[in-house]
């Protein structure tokens, strides 16, 4: 196999609040770990292209139960000798209902083709409340905004982006 042939092995490095409170808004973070080896340990020899970086493209979805928005363009570039710089970021907000709910994740290469997707579990629950610490976060919910004054209104919506849902099936789980 030549090194041209070699497939680009990455990683997704995401955190979110597995448990959350009806309404809760969490920010979900999204980073790239690679170019990994066959071990899947960081390796810059792993690299099969002659650019530096590459591009990718980041979607998170969670209808009917969360509403996801991007902070920022959703965009990662990956460097041939490991990491980004800096992780996509996500405002998430939970539903008024508790209940079973998840997050899907599709990473997209620079053409638009769909490389990883993943399902993360993120339950709404009532015991999740105010104060609770869920996998060594505590969670808080914040109260109602104040009435975005009109500047701060346009300065909003360039800031946030919904962000649609990926094409084609989920995988379970990040693999």
């Amino acid at each position: 196999m030549t090194p041209d042939e070699r497939p680009l092995l990455i990683e997704p490095v995401v955190g979110w609040l597995p448990e959350v409170e009806p309404g809760l808004v969490q920010c979900v973070s999204v980073d790239l770990r690679g170019p990994l080896d066959a071990r899947g340990d960081t390796d810059g020899d792993a690299w099969p292209y002659e650019e530096e970086e590459l591009t990718f493209s980041v979607a998170l979805e969670g209808a009917p139960h969360f509403v996801c928005e991007a902070i920022e363009d959703p965009g990662l570039v990956l460097h041939r000798f490991g990491g980004t710089y800096g992780p996509a970021t996500f405002l998430v907000t939970a539903g008024p209902s508790a209940g079973p709910g998840v997050l899907r994740l599709t990473i997209f290469n620079q053409w638009g083709a769909s490389v990883r997707k993943a399902e993360l579990p993120c339950a709404i629950t009532e015991s999740a409340g105010p104060g609770a610490v869920v996998g060594g976060v505590t969670a808080s919910r914040r109260g109602p905004p104040a009435p975005p004054r009109p500047a701060a209104r346009r300065e909003r919506h360039r800031q946030l982006r919904r962000i649609q849902p990926g094409v084609g099936g989920v995988d379970r789980g990040l693999s």
